[in-house]
């Protein structure tokens, strides 16, 4: 009962860090409307996607037990929040060198 609980914490802790990252990617391509550097908000997308697929291969390997792909969502979720905050908080640097301050 209490792993089911820790486990189903991560999960909804992983839901809520993609959803805000999410949000704050959203708001970053808002905030530009343009083609320039907008292709950054991939850089948080794919680095957070990197840690639950290199468990998917593992685990076809043979190599990784069940429990550690929801360990390595929740550590890509927390990435991809931690990357797309990077972006968000680093905005006002892109306008400027968009407008050519």
């Amino acid at each position: 009962m209490r792993s089911l609980l820790k486990y189903d914490l991560l999960c909804y802790g992983s839901m809520t860090c993609v959803a805000a990252g999410t949000v704050l990617n959203i708001v970053f391509l808002q905030a530009l409307q343009s083609d320039g550097p907008s292709r950054l908000v991939l850089i948080p997308v794919a680095t957070g996607l990197a840690a639950p697929l290199l468990i998917v291969a593992q685990r076809l390997l043979g190599r990784a037990r069940d429990k550690r792909y929801l360990e390595a969502l929740g550590a890509g979720a927390i990435l991809y929040l931690v990357g797309s905050s990077f972006l968000s908080f680093s905005l006002p640097s892109f306008l400027q060198s968009e407008v050519g301050l």
